[in-house]
């Protein structure tokens, strides 16, 4: 940007560069529909990695003082161009929006869609493995007094597991921010499952 001489250069590359963070959104989202069969696979974990990735880098960009500066260059620009309405003038003019706004909101969708997929995956597999411990009836189980050592029931232990190797799987496949939304998106789907499927079931 440096070499650009003047504000209205600046902003033609501007919009060249989001242009170009666009076409590469674009194509992430086709190799990603490529790989939605294996949405818990390596390859949809880097591309959704790298959607998250450049969210990031454009939501940092946002808050610097050269977009900053751009985004008053613009305001004055579209000020003069009737294709504006006066919110979005207002938006600009108070800084709530930023240049980048509208490539990020698109890849926050991304993103969200792609974990949301990935925990819809994970989460069946765990309601898969614990259909015998939905059938167990807990009367028909012995006593706390009639037991030595409090043991977990063998019924609940596949889907135990099976928390255990996609959670490690995901920890390790995915960037420390998404990975902690999957597992909260998870948890939370999980425990709706445990209170109202299973446990109100057994009483």
């Amino acid at each position: 940007y440096k070499n650009l001489p003047t504000a209205s250069r600046k902003l033609q590359f501007l919009g060249l560069q989001k242009e170009l963070v666009d076409d590469f959104r674009i194509r992430l989202t086709q190799v990603m529909k490529e790989e939605t069969r294996a949405s818990l696979g390596f390859r949809y974990c880097a591309i959704l990695n790298a959607v998250n990735y450049i969210a990031t880098v454009l939501a940092d960009w946002a808050d610097n003082v050269f977009f900053l500066q751009l985004q008053q260059a613009e305001l004055e620009v579209r000020a003069e161009s009737s294709d504006v309405s006066q919110l979005q003038l207002g938006q600009l003019a108070s800084m709530e929006s930023s240049v980048f706004d509208e490539m990020i909101n698109l890849l926050e969708r991304l993103k969200h869609d792609m974990l949301t997929r990935q925990v819809d995956h994970v989460f069946r597999e765990v309601k898969d493995a614990a259909k015998l411990y939905k059938k167990e009836r807990w009367l028909s189980l012995p006593s706390q007094a009639e037991q030595a050592v409090m043991s977990l029931s063998s019924t609940a232990c596949p889907m135990l597991l099976t928390l255990r190797d996609r959670l490690l799987q995901l920890e390790q496949q995915l960037c420390h921010s998404l990975f902690k939304i999957f597992w909260q998106m998870l948890a939370e789907k999980v425990d709706v499952y445990i209170y109202q499927e299973v446990s109100i079931s057994k009483m």
